[in-house]
């Protein structure tokens, strides 16, 4: 995977505007309920599925799962409540494990 590669977001228009999005991208949307947040993800998760990219949804919220469990989609449950350095460590060894 070549540094800086181009990806599709699912929204032909967004990738348009962006010239795409690169791996290693920060994307943030500003949503104003939790409620609203799948209408953004869920084109962006079946393109990553049809693009067959490994998708890693890290779950550590109490509200209903954003990425619904699917072929595709390897997810993770993390306890905040743990603490931050706890939180970290899992962060990186799911990183080291999938090959990140």
């Amino acid at each position: 995977m070549a540094a800086f590669e181009r990806i599709l977001s699912g929204w032909p228009g967004l990738d348009q505007a962006l010239d795409n999005i690169r791996l290693g991208d920060n994307v943030v949307w500003q949503i104003t309920a939790i409620e609203d947040y799948p209408f953004v993800i869920e084109p962006f998760v079946r393109q990553a599925i049809a693009d067959q990219r490994n998708l890693i949804y890290i779950r550590f919220a109490r509200h209903k799962p954003l990425v619904a469990e699917q072929p595709g989609v390897v997810r993770y449950t993390l306890d905040p409540s743990q603490g931050f350095e706890a939180f970290t460590v899992a962060v990186h060894e799911i990183i080291r494990t999938n090959g990140l």
